[in-house]
């Protein structure tokens, strides 16, 4: 069959995103919840689960829309010395919680989707948490190529979107203490790329002694303030003491000193989703963070801070041309360096193109990175 096309307002009817946890877990979509061990990142699984299985009000106040049902895929805690007993401390409705059966084995995804989407299905569950990632994905796909991760991860997603859960994916921290804490969840970079939400179990901006949950990114609505809470005690097991909105900003997992640090957080997550796919020549990516109104200098700082890295390669008409790279995209060079230095300009936004450009250097806009072209223009 053609494929045929009509306008958008003739095809979509206009819909609001579903929430399970307003602004924190949409239905349909993927969340990320970051940490390092220790903070308490699982247990604050539990007990949105709990809050979820009863129709409980959620820490910052507001109310669930119906109680659901939810399922923990867990490789790190055991369900019954661990996840039954704090489920039961945070009051959960056990009868709407599900576990793998004991004579069963822990899914595999992405190979046992399929089963467990009917799984999903059948059990009328509402949300499904993936504690951690890189314990149900194999190493090789979690920690692979952009590209290759996407193609992992993305079939996950749309079965959230089919059957209209929220999907909370569970990971610990790496020890790059310099790159951004939206970026530092252990496994691939594309992960983040693809989240809707990330969230971050970690520091509290303002008392030592507790921490917070902190929304890193958000595609779908306004970033609230962190939501402070500590690790208490409740029937001799652990539990989530929620302390309410916390004063102060950003975490100090997210750096703010810098004026410039929204525009570079800004920077990252367009920088991360424009080499989803894979290496991209530099001049059409400095083209069109031009056009989305980001500076060279910005992208340059959020190149640094993703880990993305320059390689020579060939067009697909066998021309030179410089590429960047996302983390992990293999560690030989395409070609050996050029014998000259390919220098940015400082700022190539305040640069103007001449209008009557001549084939040769139409050209070299095509071969070469822009800031180089326009130096030999002059």
């Amino acid at each position: 069959m053609v494929p045929s096309f009509q306008p958008i307002s003739q095809s979509t009817v206009p819909a609001d995103v579903a929430w399970l946890w307003r602004p924190y877990v949409a239905r349909g979509k993927l969340t990320l919840l970051d940490g390092d061990p220790g903070c308490g990142k699982s247990l604050v699984t539990v007990d949105l689960v709990a809050r979820l299985s009863r129709g409980l009000a959620f820490p910052d106040g507001s109310a669930t829309p119906a109680p659901c049902a939810a399922l923990i895929l867990s490789v790190e805690d055991d369900p019954a010395d661990t996840i039954r007993p704090r489920l039961l401390a945070a009051g959960a409705d056990l009868d709407r919680v599900f576990v793998p059966a004991a004579e069963g084995r822990m899914p595999q995804l992405p190979r046992d989707l399929r089963r467990l989407e009917g799984q999903i299905r059948e059990l009328g569950v509402g949300l499904v948490v993936l504690d951690s990632l890189t314990t149900l994905l194999p190493s090789r796909l979690s920690t692979g190529p952009t590209a290759a991760v996407r193609r992992v991860i993305a079939p996950i997603i749309q079965l959230a979107i089919r059957t209209n859960i929220g999907l909370v994916l569970v990971r610990h921290l790496t020890k790059k203490q310099q790159a951004r804490a939206v970026y530092r969840g252990l496994g691939s970079v594309g992960i983040a790329g693809l989240a809707r939400t990330v969230l971050l179990a970690g520091s509290h901006p303002t008392d030592p002694s507790a921490r917070a949950l902190t929304v890193l990114k958000s595609n779908l609505i306004a970033v609230p303030a962190p939501l402070g809470y500590r690790l208490g005690e409740r029937d001799g097991t652990a539990v989530v003491e929620w302390l309410g909105p916390a004063a102060g900003g950003l975490t100090p997992d997210e750096p703010a000193a810098r004026p410039e640090a929204p525009g570079v957080v800004r920077a990252t997550v367009w920088l991360t989703e424009a080499l989803a796919t894979g290496p991209r020549p530099v001049v059409e990516l400095l083209l069109a963070a031009k056009a989305a109104g980001i500076r060279e200098r910005t992208l340059e700082v959020a190149k640094k801070q993703t880990g993305v890295i320059s390689k020579l390669s060939h067009s697909k008409d066998g021309r030179k041309l410089w590429c960047w790279c996302p983390p992990g995209y293999g560690d030989k060079p395409f070609l050996p360096p050029l014998e000259f230095e390919l220098e940015p300009l400082d700022d190539p936004s305040e640069e103007i193109l001449p209008d009557d450009l001549s084939p040769e250097a139409k050209d070299l806009l095509d071969r070469d990175r822009l800031a180089w072209a326009l130096r030999v223009l002059k």
